[in-house]
């Protein structure tokens, strides 16, 4: 009876399917998923726009945010899309406003509105003034601070308002503070150290005055609970606006306004350059004129200096590898001949003596007049080329 053999193609298969086969067990006894997340930054949409988190946030609590880049909206308020119990958002300097646009906005308040005002303008105790209209009136005063030895713990203001048991935790910018000089603010909150929120009840509406506004943009709205702050701000409003005015002080005004400096700085220049002056020494050179020349003076100059570095040595090897060289595309073995050999071929081309060419056998010139002699020859033997 025969015996049965595999093959030791089939004795291979097999043992790569058993060491297949126990490195997917080993592979699922062992292997643990990990998951990792990777930042890509910021969408093009959220680069656009620094409130669009906030943004979603107001929208998954039914409440509408539109932005808008100037005060357009208050020009009639009447058929304007505000409504009367809306919240907006004022980011930017109210300097240059007009006096129709603000009291329109103070009227829309009275109604029932709610302004969020952000301070901008540091108060200026010499004109008693911060040029801030909305802050002077309110008797509000906006002041830059070195407050950074506290931990964040202590920079951090916890508000709560009415009709919230919840407070809000928010960790405002602590390089300024606010102040009311009035005494009437309904609602005052910020750390132990400095007020950095001031509400007033205005008519049928508020007007809040805050220190920070970067609290609801991208990179901030998720810290602490200035979410939660900005909805209970808005309160139970269905539509938040937010408005940044793009109006600048004229150029006249900032002229008028930094006049002294500029004065300043035009005399200093004026005698920086009075003292330069005085430090040049000695008669004033007068201008090089202009030297035209013809392009044979150049060559004969040029010619010139080379005879005299070398007594025209060069110039005659010159002359002579470009002779050779075009004897040798002429003449089959001419580079490999001796140099007698070379004449003899170059007198029998020409017609030329070959006593006459051996001084071109002469490295060195010994007078100018061999030179020249040279120089002539080489001008013969190039003629019959």
């Amino acid at each position: 009876m025969q015996k049965f053999r595999p093959s030791v193609a089939a004795i291979i298969t097999y043992i790569t399917l058993i060491v297949i086969g126990l490195g997917v067990r080993w592979y699922f006894n062992n292997f643990d998923k990990q998951y990792y997340s990777k930042d890509y930054g910021y969408s093009e949409e959220a680069r656009r726009n620094p409130f669009l988190a906030a943004q979603l946030y107001l929208k998954a609590n039914d409440i509408e945010f539109e932005a808008h880049s100037n005060y357009k909206l208050f020009d009639d308020v009447n058929r304007s899309a505000i409504g009367q119990y809306d919240s907006i958002f004022i980011h930017s300097s109210r300097v240059g406003m007009s006096s129709t646009t603000r009291e329109n906005m103070k009227n829309w308040a009275r109604k029932g509105g709610h302004l969020v005002l952000l301070a901008t303008e540091v108060y200026d105790y010499e004109f008693e003034s911060s040029r801030d209209v909305f802050l002077d009136e309110l008797g509000v005063r906006f002041y830059e601070s070195d407050y950074v030895d506290a931990s964040e713990e202590e920079k951090t203001a916890e508000l709560t308002f009415n009709g919230y048991e919840q407070s809000s935790k928010v960790y405002f910018d602590t390089s300024a503070y606010i102040e009311d000089t009035s005494g009437d603010a309904a609602f005052i909150a910020g750390t132990e150290y400095a007020d950095q929120l001031l509400q007033y009840d205005y008519g049928e509406g508020l007007i809040t005055v805050v220190v920070d506004f970067d609290i609801w943009k991208n990179n901030r709205i998720d810290h602490h609970d200035h979410a939660m702050f900005l909805s209970q701000l808005i309160g139970r409003g269905t539509k938040a606006w937010l408005l940044y005015n793009r109006v600048q002080p004229t150029l006249f005004s900032m002229a008028v306004q930094n006049a002294p400096l500029i004065v300043i700085s035009a005399v200093a220049l004026l005698l920086v350059i009075f003292f330069s002056n005085l430090w040049r020494v000695g008669p004033k050179k007068a201008d090089d004129l202009r030297v035209n020349r013809e392009i044979m003076q150049h060559i004969e100059a040029a010619a010139q200096f080379n005879y005299r570095r070398d007594k025209g040595e060069l110039l005659v090897n010159e002359m002579m590898q470009t002779i050779h060289h075009r004897f040798s595309q002429l003449n089959y073995g001419y580079s490999r001949l001796t140099p007698i050999k070379q004449l003899e071929k170059i007198s029998h081309v020409t017609g030329i003596e070959i006593n006459s060419l051996k001084p071109l056998l002469d490295e060195q010139n010994e007078s100018h007049e061999q030179f020249i002699n040279k120089a002539k020859l080489v001008q013969q033997i190039r003629k019959h080329l």
